[in-house]
């Protein structure tokens, strides 16, 4: 062939524009039959502007062809002079954009379009001038060789494939359109030129190489092209269409299988292309192209071991034309379902339509799209109508599967995971940019029925513009769904407004979201702040950072300044959100039953959020004291994403509570068999330890650390342990072996003190606080804590004022409870309480009931002291109860009830990891119980506790008044002879 116009610089190609404009001229045309004019100017010789007409070539679909001379370049070309086929299909904007793309469109397995205009007598293209022949021609010869048709299905693929990548769809692909030059090369014809001419096609496509999707007017993308290309193939290798007709298309069933001796793959290959649902072909020409160069070898100069064999799938034989019957009525029905104004998507349990969004495919490259899908999901979300799937949802049902991680929710994945939702409603979508402007293509399809529901396009120019062009798409999708028009304006959404209009601020939000879903909490924490640094009135990570203490990796201030950064951005947050914030508010303020009110009002919102849930949990359990209706909310999150460590953390501790600990212990082991890892290792070690079975929990603790990232869950899970065995020493080593990046980086800080404290080293605690002091040196509760326990009442009393209100005055309250000092407890738990509603937390209650027993004890009923704590002791807090055991042990202590202190004490030793203050009364606990055992008699029992605080105190400050007691008393007792059984030592 000789391939004319191979590039001369001064006519590379239509002049941008041009198309559209020649198109618009024919729309506003008299409605004349175009084409007959041509007939008297097309002769040999004439000359049309620059164009000399030498020879008719053809005649095709749409106009008649000449070869003719460019007179100015001195090449033939085809001259196509046009027949417009009426008006009708020249006016629709979507035309004009289709073949303006097919007119750009550079490749050389594209036949080159030079130019376009219009004469007197009409409309013309001028293109590059073939020599050869047409594949249908060559066909018409019988089967190709197989090497040569993956020859020439591959340089078609290439075509394709560049228009692919361009946006445009050729929906029109048959033999008569693949043109064979006489030099060896392979061009594509008609790119969309047909239909843009408004010639009386569906919405494209040739009988016998229509896609299914064609055929029942359903949405069409690049693999309709994939299936035409199939059918060509096919025939190339056969002789034959795969399909004899529209009736073996529409029946169930797959393709003919396709043996190809020595070229197995290939006819795996034709059948994944002629699949009849779309999902199950490859994504478009590209993936065609790829696997048909990977067929192609050199030749090797042997035949064929056989010839290419086609074997007919037939029906099952029972039942055979019901079978038939039905598929035409599915198909028919599916038919209507596509048509955008009558999709029926089924309902979910709330009789809201259940929606799931993949991920973009962003074929844009630029990165700071690929948070489209949240800011769809966010627009959505709005609706009344619709109960939209959250992306952590997506991910959720990823992680249970058992499955690696995954950065993406693509079309595949998303398939299947909204079957596992319930999703009745699956969108897919996909951005393209050509020079300045965006365009989006978003198809819709039931993931269950495997049917396709509609589809939307929109276009904007700019980037800035693509947060309008998603509202736009959440719009069509509302309307699509059969939702009123009053409803979408009603609660619709601008997200540029309500989100943030800055989409490199919108993918760090997406991408820390995605962090703290997959546990990788400062990593998630680094990409709120680059998304708040990059656009500060954006709300939603302000929102998200303030939630942070529920897995503390957000310092109790600066959530407090993310709370106030969100609030006063409420008006830009999403429905769900601003429920969220307010209830946030409503919880960090104390007012416990409106948090409440609200988080069951988010809930209801958005079904699918497992942190609501949780957080609901917490105050019906801290607030309500109500272990029934906290297990039943924990139940309900763990529905949601049973591998949820929080969710199962929650659970076992309400059982443990409940005193269910056989079932604890079950589920935490199961769920550290299905999901193993340093989370649920660490719910289960959390669980033997609350059953006091320190030995047991270490070996889960030791196997969580050594399971790898998260690390800091697994070190906080051993230095718990090694608090509960008395291995201080260990557990500080392990503090300062921890990996800085730690997702509970900030729990392990706080207990760099806390065992400095347990082991008697006041003054290096002193200085570790000086990290956590407030804004003008306010004092740490740790340092009240210390201060209470000192007896220094006064001095103590002054720093808890100070403190208020950066360390909660509940907290400084029970630190003064648990010291003894019930009047200044007293005053700063009213401090605390004012204004909150009677009954807002567990703490308060607990204690105002801990004052209430030392106010008896004061009167010297000590009895009634007593019955007064033992009512808290078998409460449903176990951090509140074995505060009241410890002083309980106090008051019996000082009572001379030495029997009642030693069980008193007991109680609180085999769990006080669990106590706030616990390195500062474990200590004295200790001390308090060798003094009672040395008081009953029972020396050999004292000498070994106060050994085992002594050793403890190995390294202890050497002026602490609770440390020569101990030296006394253990001087004492080794001086006396020892009466009683020794008691065992824990484990070194």
């Amino acid at each position: 062939m000789a391939r004319s116009g191979e590039g001369d610089p001064r006519e590379a190609g239509p002049r941008a524009g041009a198309l559209s404009a020649l198109l618009q001229d024919l729309a506003r045309a008299p409605d004349v039959t175009e084409g007959a004019a041509w007939v008297a100017v097309l002769k040999p010789g004439e000359r049309i502007g620059k164009f000399e007409l030498v020879r008719e070539l053809g005649r095709g679909g749409f106009g008649v062809v000449w070869e003719a001379r460019d007179l100015e370049l001195g090449r033939p070309v085809a001259f196509k002079a046009v027949r417009s086929g009426g008006q009708a299909g020249v006016r629709g904007e979507r035309l004009l954009r289709e073949a303006e793309a097919a007119a750009r469109l550079q490749h050389p397995n594209i036949v080159t379009l030079h130019d376009v205009g219009r004469a007197e007598p009409g409309p013309y293209l001028v293109l590059e001038l073939l020599r050869g022949m047409t594949l249908a021609e060559r066909l018409a010869e019988g089967p190709i060789p197989p090497a040569e048709a993956v020859r020439i299905a591959g340089e078609v693929a290439k075509g394709v494939a560049h228009a692919h990548s361009q946006g445009v769809v050729h929906r029109d692909l048959k033999p008569e359109n693949v043109f064979l030059c006489d030099e060896g090369q392979v061009k594509v014809l008609d790119f969309g030129m047909a239909h843009a001419f408004g010639q009386p096609k569906a919405d494209g496509g040739t009988r016998g190489y229509m896609a299914p999707e064609q055929l029942a007017r359903a949405p069409e993308d690049e693999r309709t092209d994939v299936f035409a290309l199939g059918v060509i193939l096919h025939q190339m290798l056969s002789g034959k269409r795969p399909f004899e007709d529209e009736k073996a298309l529409r029946a169930r069933g797959a393709a003919p299988a396709m043996e190809v001796p020595d070229e197995p793959e290939l006819g795996e290959l034709v059948g994944r292309m002629l699949a009849k649902d779309p999902l199950a072909r490859p994504r478009n020409a590209g993936e065609v192209r790829d696997a048909l160069l990977a067929l192609q070898r050199p030749p090797t100069g042997r035949p064929p071991s056989g010839p290419v064999r086609v074997r007919r799938r037939p029906l099952l034989r029972l039942g055979a034309f019901v079978v038939v019957g039905i598929a035409v009525g599915v198909l028919a029905a599916v038919a209507a379902l596509w048509r955008p104004a009558t999709p029926t998507p089924l309902a979910g349990a709330d009789s809201r339509i259940v929606v799931a969004v993949a991920d973009f495919a962003n074929e844009t490259k630029d990165p700071d799209l690929d948070g489209l899908s949240g800011l769809l999901i966010t627009s959505l979300a709005q609706s009344p109508r619709l109960q939209v799937l959250t992306r952590s949802r997506l991910f959720d049902l990823v992680r249970q599967e058992g499955r690696e991680p995954v950065e993406r929710i693509d079309e595949t994945l998303a398939r299947e995971l909204g079957r596992r939702a319930g999703a009745k409603v699956l969108l897919l979508a996909s951005i393209r940019r050509f020079d300045d402007v965006y365009a989006v293509e978003l198809r819709a399809l039931d993931p269950i029925a495997d049917t396709y529901l509609f589809t939307a396009k929109e276009q904007v120019p700019g980037k800035r513009g693509v947060p309008g062009l998603v509202d736009a798409l959440a719009v069509r999708t509302r309307v699509a769904l059969r939702e009123s028009e009053a409803d979408v304006r009603r609660s619709g959404l601008r997200v540029a407004e309500a989100v943030t209009g800055n989409l490199e601020a919108y993918r760090h939000y997406f991408l820390g979201i995605q962090r703290i879903d997959e546990y990788r909490f400062e990593e998630g924490r680094a990409e709120l702040a680059e998304a708040i640094r990059l656009d500060p009135d954006f709300a939603q990570p302000h929102l998200q950072l303030a939630m942070g203490q529920l897995w503390s990796w957000v310092a109790p201030r600066e959530r407090e300044a993310h709370l106030a950064a969100a609030l006063s951005r409420a008006e830009r947050l999403p429905e769900t959100d601003r429920l969220i914030l307010l209830a946030e508010e409503a919880l960090l303020r104390g007012r416990l039953d409106e948090a409440y009110r609200g988080y069951q009002r988010a809930q209801i919102s958005s079904p699918s959020d497992k942190r609501i849930l949780l957080r609901m949990y917490w105050i019906a359990r801290f607030t309500r004291q109500d272990l029934v209706e906290a297990t039943s909310l924990a139940e309900r999150a763990l529905a949601l994403d049973p591998s949820w460590q929080p969710a199962q953390d929650a659970l076992a501790i309400a059982l443990v509570f409940r005193g269910e600990f056989a079932r604890a212990e079950a589920l935490a082991r199961e769920w550290a068999e299905r999901w193993p890892s340093q989370l649920t290792l660490a719910v289960l070690n959390g669980v033997l330890l609350h059953a006091a079975r320190p030995e047991e929990a270490f070996t889960v603790a030791r196997k969580a650390e050594a399971t790898g990232a998260p690390s800091g869950i697994g070190h906080l899970a051993l230095i718990r342990t090694l608090i509960q065995l008395d291995r201080f020493e260990e557990a500080e080593a392990a503090l300062r072996s921890r990996t800085t990046a730690s997702p509970d980086g900030l729990v392990l800080d706080r207990l760099v003190p806390k065992v400095a404290l347990y082991r008697g080293k006041r003054r290096e605690m002193q200085r570790t606080l000086d990290r956590y002091q407030g804004p003008g040196g306010t004092p740490s509760g740790a340092a009240v804590f210390l201060g209470a326990g000192d007896a220094d009442v006064a001095g103590a009393l002054a720093l808890a004022r100070r403190a208020l209100p950066e360390v909660p005055g509940g907290s400084s309250a029970a630190a003064f409870a648990v010291a003894g000092h019930a009047e200044a407890a007293a005053e700063l738990l009213e401090k605390h309480v004012a204004g909150l509603p009677a009954s807002s937390t567990v703490l308060p209650q607990a204690v105002a009931t801990i004052i209430e027993a030392l106010r008896a004890r004061d009167r010297g009923d000590v009895e009634g002291a007593r019955r007064i704590l033992d009512g808290l002791r078998k409460g449903p807090s176990r951090p509140t109860s074995h505060a009241a055991s410890f002083v309980l042990g106090q008051i019996c202590f000082e009572a001379r009830e030495d029997a009642c202190a030693v069980e008193a004490f007991d109680e609180f030793q085999r769990h006080h990891w669990l106590f706030e203050v616990s390195a500062w009364a474990y200590p004295r606990s200790l001390l308090l119980r060798a003094s009672s055992e040395e008081r009953m008699g029972r020396r050999a029992e004292a000498l070994a506790t106060v050994e085992r605080l002594l050793a403890i105190w190995r390294h202890a400050d050497t002026d602490l008044p609770l440390l020569a007691e101990a030296k006394a008393l253990r001087g004492r007792l080794k001086a006396a002879p020892p009466t009683g059984a020794p008691r065992a030592a824990p484990p070194p």
